[in-house]
């Protein structure tokens, strides 16, 4: 194993181990070692990663970019799992909408991981709640494929568009008659999704209720004004 090698292995220990005395000394000793990346991520993705909040502003502090991103498109922001780990993020400079590789942002993350306490801070901040994948896929969307009716109605409370449409037309509410959730279906016709709205193989939510004998979706749907 080379010499760097091993400093990077230690640095990646003691981040976890939240040994900041360690981490203090060996970059005062090995500036040079700041930079490098382990796994593609910086030392300000593991700190946060780790949830190590002085860490976290340690590497800001001597320069690691807050919005430097990881191989798969990420910025430290997206692997925050605490409020005041966002917080001071944010606080120096962190892009809330930020995107990954696939377009995603934290709040996509959020709503298909169901963290409503995360996702509903990051919406109090700013958070755009519309933002879509490179496959249009919204946060909503997320929710609804997780079946997390919390989240959906969180999202939808601070101001989820419901009739946002992903690449092949589909709405939240052609994804949930999809996942058969007569529940969720239900809750998104009682916030305004439109029942008769098409994606672009002309189908409505009904008529993918009806090409799957979904009764009681069906049944549910005309009940809010779908239409044969």
């Amino acid at each position: 194993m080379s010499e760097i090698t091993g400093d990077l292995n230690a640095v990646c220990e003691k981040i976890k181990d939240g040994d900041i005395n360690f981490l203090m000394d060996t970059f005062r000793l090995k500036p040079e070692l700041l930079h490098e990346r382990v796994n593609g991520e910086t030392f300000l993705h593991l700190a946060v990663s780790n949830n190590k909040k002085e860490i976290t502003d340690f590497f800001m502090l001597r320069g690691i970019g807050v919005n430097e991103k990881n191989d798969r498109g990420e910025t430290p922001l997206h692997k925050a799992n605490s409020k005041e780990l966002i917080e001071l993020l944010l606080s120096r400079g962190a892009d809330i909408n930020s995107k990954d590789s696939k377009g995603r942002t934290f709040v996509h993350n959020g709503a298909l991981h169901n963290n409503c306490p995360l996702v509903d801070f990051m919406a109090l901040k700013g958070a755009d709640l519309n933002i879509k994948t490179v496959n249009g896929v919204t946060a909503l969307m997320q929710a609804v494929a997780g079946g997390h009716l919390k989240m959906i109605e969180l999202l939808i409370s601070m101001g989820a568009d419901v009739n946002l449409q992903d690449e092949f037309g589909d709405t939240a509410l052609h994804s949930a008659v999809l996942y058969e959730n007569p529940e969720i279906v239900k809750l998104l016709a009682l916030h305004g999704a439109n029942v008769n709205i098409k994606n672009n193989d002309e189908m409505t939510p009904l008529a993918e209720a009806h090409s799957k004998n979904m009764l009681r979706i069906m049944q549910l749907l005309m009940q809010f004004g779908a239409k044969e």
